[in-house]
């Protein structure tokens, strides 16, 4: 009680009062305003009203120093769901980056959902944001193009993240992952293992952009594993329609048929599949990777703490979180010389862990 009420009686002026100062020189220390209203601080001055307003309980009034800066200092991002934590520890950076360098960070989730993405993305333009991170549902479609021209047209400075690589402009950056060697990672590992028939579990009849997603890496698995002399049988792609509880339901599907036709290892188009597919392997007796071995793809938060920790090719979703806001931040402060490259292209790895190993049985 009596810390809240030493916060409503702190004020600028009352800071000014008890350090013996000008009201300009704690603006300009506790509001980060010297430069904009061109006031200097002596280091002395500077710890002296520091350590008043913390004896005082200042809190700083965000409102009234967008007022005087014209600045919001405030970074959106947009994604487009919370499903498998797979963004959590790209979101762990951006929110350490930003607090390091004095943003705050506005996190809003698409949900898969276009106009609720518009909503978002509406909403961030409206308020004045200094940036925007924004992983779109569908950058090849209408509303892709409709929002970013809103964004262009208010002059927000943009990162756009994702596999899909994007026109150059002056005011966008991209942060990107190329889909194709992701699956090359996969690929080469279970050849280099000693696998030579596998399967792949995906969820192309999910909705929408989720499905595309699936439907890219499902043809990006076919084309590199006939190139690395892998062979996939039509009746070894396994399709669902839910990626959380999708992969149970194929287990059961690989379960009924005689051991003998069973591929060696199965490649999931995504982590939310592979650890169904293995929960429910182990369910029916089937051992893995003793059996068969199950990649993931993603490597999201989880997988090192399931039962029988997944295999996965990693995105570096951590790595995506420490190069994002530095790369946005240089476009908001226009550090990026004229005619070099805005996008960045991130490796991805593999992460071995226990679900995969030699094939034990010939198939």
């Amino acid at each position: 009680m009596e810390l809240m009420s030493a916060a409503r009686r702190a004020t600028v002026s009352s800071v000014a009062r008890a350090a013996k100062v000008s009201r300009a020189s704690v603006y300009a220390v506790l509001n980060a305003t010297g430069k904009d209203i061109n006031i200097r601080v002596s280091e002395k001055i500077e710890k002296r009203i520091l350590k008043v307003a913390d004896q005082l309980g200042y809190v700083r009034n965000e409102n009234a120093r967008t007022l005087v800066t014209g600045k919001t200092n405030t970074i959106g991002v947009m994604l487009t769901g919370m499903e498998n934590q797979f963004f959590d520890p790209m979101l762990n950076e951006i929110y350490r980056l930003g607090d390091e360098r004095g943003y705050s960070i506005s996190v809003s989730f698409s949900s898969w959902d276009a106009e609720r993405e518009r909503r978002g993305i509406s909403r961030f333009c409206g308020n004045r944001l200094e940036g925007i991170i924004w992983v779109p549902i569908n950058p090849e479609g209408k509303d892709f193009t409709s929002i970013s021209d809103l964004i262009e047209s208010m002059h927000i400075p943009l990162l756009l993240i994702g596999t899909y690589e994007y026109p150059e402009s002056e005011n966008r950056c991209q942060l990107g992952i190329k889909e194709d060697e992701s699956v090359r990672t996969g690929i080469k590992y279970l050849s280099s293992l000693g696998h030579r028939r596998i399967g792949i579990a995906t969820a192309t009849e999910a909705e929408g952009r989720r499905r595309r997603l699936q439907e890219i890496r499902l043809a990006w698995m076919r084309a590199l594993a006939k190139d690395t002399g892998l062979v996939i049988g039509d009746k070894d792609i396994f399709n669902t329609s839910d990626n959380a509880y999708g992969g149970v339901g194929i287990a059961a599907e690989i379960a009924r048929r005689p051991k003998s036709s069973w591929p060696t290892a199965i490649f999931a188009a995504d982590d939310m599949l592979a650890r169904g597919l293995i929960a429910g392997l182990s369910c029916l007796n089937v051992k893995v990777p003793e059996d068969i071995s199950v990649l993931g793809f993603d490597d999201s938060p989880g997988n090192e703490k399931a039962a029988i920790p997944v295999t996965s090719v990693s995105l570096e979703t951590a790595e995506m979180g420490r190069r994002a806001l530095p790369l946005l931040l240089d476009l908001i402060e226009k550090k990026i010389p004229a005619g070099a490259s805005r996008r960045i292209v991130l490796k991805t790895k593999l992460v071995e862990r226990k679900s995969c190993s030699s094939p034990k049985r010939n198939s």
